[in-house]
């Protein structure tokens, strides 16, 4: 005999479903049901709230994309938002909103990159204007391809997606987002002390990703007469005198023809022009009579000291250019196009050209003009090419680069040595409190004063040496590889 089943919910009135997680028929149904209440104004008020936010999040991410692919057309409008607000503005509601309505833990890529560049206690702040600027252009790249992703959501076969995007752009721009993945998520992880940071963080430590083929393309002495004497030819004597300190003073780019910053920027200078001003290059004021340069290096700010005598291309230039009375003061690197310091695009630019014309290939960079301190004694005789097969066997050899890529200080190998002694043994996961804690009051180590939170540089280094693996909250093991 069959009994008819009475409904579940017969009798009982059911709970508003959170307006965030309705469709809009829901939303009105919704509505509809509450006429005969009070509070149908105010859940009524909730929702067009909601819809506003919605459609700046909407509007935000579509100018994105047009500004990325570079659509002009016309955004629509709406009569409340007359006065669109940038994208910047946009993100920071989609922040407040996410916390509000779904927690931290679902937080977005865009938010995370968003918090990353405008927390006063991020990294982010203490970068240079150049440095700055180079981070940003891969922000946006990270966030246009997953920034409407949710933290907690986000897994494997997504980054490995995102990675495939962006080899197109090649392999070592591929390798450097996420590189900068890592930092915002090592962000997440220690300033925010964000969970869903933390199970990311874990993720990515167990993934590896092909890196790009280090530059084997070398600059050689005799390419470096040839582009000085082209440089004369064409009129760009302060090109040449540039190539010459690069390549015998073994100096950056920047070093030598400075750079041009925002006024707001921190830094004196007394060469301002069009809201910029200038700073770091190769100032007359600081060669002294017996041609000693003393200069502080822009990314290091190490103080160096050169004897130009001792660099008989830079010698040349000065004895064709200035004689025996070189100017006193002012940047030592001039454009003869605009009476001012290069900008940093348009000297490679022209740089680009002159070599072009002395028949140095493309792939023969400005950058690879640092020359070791073996290299310092090269083509003493200049535009001469018979005596250049007197000169040194080095210098028509191509100049030996430095090498590449980060080195340990001496106190991160010392934490790391003792962290794997710590945790050799243990059964279980160790918080990074406890591994603090430890190196504190076993090792005589000195963390910088200017550290504000050393607990938290140390689960970067743990993080970046591949030698633990990272368990979230729960802390570190040792990582055993096969």
């Amino acid at each position: 005999m069959m009994t008819s089943q009475k409904p579940r919910n017969c009798g009982k009135r059911s709970r508003m479903k959170d307006p965030a997680l309705m469709t809009h028929a829901e939303r009105m149904s919704a509505l509809t049901r509450e006429l005969n209440s009070s509070s149908c104004v105010a859940k009524a008020d909730k929702m067009l709230e909601l819809i506003k936010h919605e459609w700046l999040d909407i509007r935000g991410v579509r100018d994105m994309a047009a500004r990325r692919h570079g659509d002009t057309t016309p955004a629509p409008t709406m009569s409340f938002a007359s006065t669109q607000p940038p994208v910047e503005a946009s993100l920071e509601r989609q922040v407040q909103r996410s916390e509000e309505l779904q927690g931290a833990d679902k937080e977005s890529v865009a938010s995370l990159v968003h918090r990353y560049r405008t927390d006063e206690n991020s990294s982010y702040q203490k970068l240079r204007y150049g440095t700055r600027q180079s981070y940003d252009s891969r922000l946006r790249i990270i966030e246009a391809d997953l920034g409407s992703k949710v933290l907690s959501e986000v897994k494997a076969p997504d980054l490995l997606l995102a990675y495939q995007e962006w080899t197109k752009r090649g392999i070592t721009m591929a390798h450097g987002l996420v590189g900068m993945l890592r930092m915002l998520v090592n962000y997440g992880t220690t300033v925010l002390d964000n969970d869903a940071c933390q199970r990311l963080s874990g993720i990515l430590h167990n993934m590896r990703f092909k890196m790009g083929q280090p530059r084997t393309t070398r600059i050689t002495a005799a390419q470096v007469i040839a582009i000085r004497k082209e440089a004369h030819r064409l009129g760009f004597r302060s090109l040449a005198l540039a190539q010459a300190l690069q390549f015998g003073l073994m100096l950056h780019q920047r070093d030598v023809i400075g750079e041009w910053i925002p006024e707001t920027e921190p830094g004196d200078s007394d060469l301002r022009f069009d809201g910029l001003k200038w700073l770091r290059g190769l100032r007359w004021e600081e060669i002294d009579s017996n041609l000693i340069l003393r200069h502080t290096t822009s990314k290091r700010k190490k103080k160096i000291e050169s004897d130009l005598r001792k660099a008989p291309m830079v010698m040349e230039e000065l004895r064709q250019q200035y004689g025996d009375t070189p100017p006193q003061n002012g940047p030592v690197i001039v454009s003869e196009l605009t009476g001012y310091p290069y900008k940093a695009h348009d000297f490679r630019a022209i740089w680009r050209r002159v070599a072009r014309a002395a028949g140095v290939p493309d792939d023969v960079r400005n950058m690879d003009s640092q020359a070791s301190a073996t290299n310092k004694a090269t083509a003493s005789n200049g535009f001469d090419s018979d005596a250049q097969a007197n000169s040194p066997p080095h210098a028509t050899e191509t100049a030996p680069r430095r090498k590449s890529g980060p080195r340990r200080s001496e106190l991160t190998e010392r934490v790391i040595q003792m962290t794997r002694e710590y945790l050799t043994g243990k059964k279980g996961p160790v918080a990074t409190a406890q591994i603090f804690q430890f190196l504190i009051e076993n090792g005589d180590l000195k963390f910088p004063e200017h550290w504000k939170t050393p607990q938290y540089k140390v689960h970067g280094m743990l993080s970046h040496s591949h030698q633990f693996r990272s368990h979230g909250r729960a802390g570190w093991t040792l990582e055993h590889r096969q």
